[in-house]
């Protein structure tokens, strides 16, 4: 029996890790943090959707899951992304955000449990402005007095 261009491989559960850090520290919200212009910040929320995820495994193969995202959380340091025909697993590629095809969907329309569904707090701007793929709140020192006390909101909104 000759095989010729097929690789054999058992199924396993792929699951991706995070380590959430500032500056090689480990990220906790409500901690005193120094932006790039040297004034006291602190973070109250971060929340990013990853889409068009892509495994790189077994010295080079592509396994590309277009139609998976993922909502990445402080508080949450793994995310199970289901059964794969993959032994070593290399690299994990992705895209911040959600792709223009469902970006101005209803959430509502997803099942509860779906990373797309509406979340609280909430990750979607409305039909026109469609998911936030990135989210940081908090709170930074902009008269330099050491105290973080003015409110910041960074999000990232639109079609990519």
């Amino acid at each position: 029996m000759i095989l010729a261009g097929s690789s054999v491989f058992a199924q396993k559960n792929v699951t991706v890790n995070f380590v959430h850090e500032v500056d090689g520290e480990p990220f906790a919200f409500n901690q005193d943090y120094t932006d790039w212009a040297g004034r006291t910040m602190q973070f109250t929320r971060a929340e990013m959707y990853l889409s068009e995820v892509e495994l790189l495994h077994d010295v080079g193969q592509a396994l590309a899951l277009p139609y998976e995202y993922l909502l990445v959380r402080t508080n949450v340091t793994s995310i199970p992304i289901g059964l794969h025909n993959v032994n070593s697993l290399e690299a994990f590629n992705f895209r911040i955000g959600v792709d223009t095809s469902v970006n101005h969907d209803d959430p509502t329309l997803w099942p509860s449990t779906h990373p797309l569904a509406p979340q609280k707090p909430t990750m979607h701007w409305g039909w026109a402005g469609g998911y936030r793929f990135l989210i940081l709140h908090g709170i930074v020192d902009v008269e330099g007095d050491g105290t973080a006390d003015t409110t910041f909101k960074l999000q990232a909104i639109g079609d990519p």
